[in-house]
């Protein structure tokens, strides 16, 4: 990790791709002394690479953003992959390392949620999310995950993070490249409300904030409903009735 720079992280990012297709499963298989085994080794040789890698990673954001798309598009991806396996050992349960250094991960996760480079926004059509967007939803999913599996770690940060996640909300427009990140927003928000803190909205001011800033527009129908609507009124009808939109901003 330490030899990484900027125009190498295509290969940084790669193997990073090959350790994420075997830890991915970590998030979905049953408990197990087996996967235990297995996921307390990976740990061993892991955790203080990865977070020296995420470190080195972020350290690095500015000058590969100065030197353009050829170079920041790699490390973004890389950033990416690093939150994903992030999740995935965390997933089953929060490792003592990672819980030791959650200070550190937090503080780059607020980093990466904090990242705007205008020379890499989408086309208002465009359907795939941006680089960016892609990231910090796969930072919001991270946050998520702490705040309904590992509540007692992730509350010294809760307040922060929610602050964060709101901010880059109302940043977030309506384009449709923009959904992954705004509905992985408004889960993680939903998430938070629902529980003890939901103190955090209950002033006045949030609440407004809320139904005008995020419920508001986010039930509105978009442009390619209303035209799914007039060319196909019985495929949307078909898909509001089977609850396909659970997924979406609505």
């Amino acid at each position: 990790a330490a030899a990484a720079t900027p125009r190498d992280y295509s290969k940084v990012g790669g193997l990073l791709a090959i350790a994420h297709s075997i830890t991915g499963r970590y998030r979905h298989e049953f408990k197990s002394d087996t996967l235990y085994s297995e996921i307390k080794t990976v740990l061993e040789a892991f955790q203080s690479p990865l977070l020296e890698l995420a470190k080195l990673a972020v350290s690095e954001l500015p000058a590969a953003t100065t030197a353009g798309k050829a170079a920041v598009v790699p490390l973004l991806s890389s950033l990416t992959t690093l939150t994903k396996l992030f999740y995935d050992l965390t997933a089953q349960d929060l490792p003592e390392y990672f819980e030791d250094h959650l200070t550190e991960w937090i503080a780059i996760f607020k980093q990466l949620l904090s990242y705007a480079n205008p020379a890499l926004d989408c086309d208002e059509d465009d359907t795939e999310p941006s680089p960016i967007s892609y990231m910090q939803s796969e930072v919001v999913e991270c946050m998520a995950l702490l705040m309904s599996k590992e509540e007692e770690a992730f509350q010294p940060f809760l307040s922060d993070s929610v602050s964060t996640v709101w901010t880059l909300l109302m940043a977030t427009g309506l384009a449709p490249h923009q959904d992954l990140l705004a509905t992985t927003s408004i889960r993680f928000l939903t998430t938070v409300a629902c529980s003890p803190h939901h103190a955090l909205f209950a002033s006045q001011d949030a609440l407004q904030n809320v139904c005008e800033k995020i419920i508001a527009p986010n039930v509105q129908l978009l442009t390619q409903d209303e035209e799914l609507f007039e060319d196909n009124p019985f495929e949307y009808i078909r898909r509001d009735v089977e609850g396909s939109d659970a997924d979406t901003r609505r």
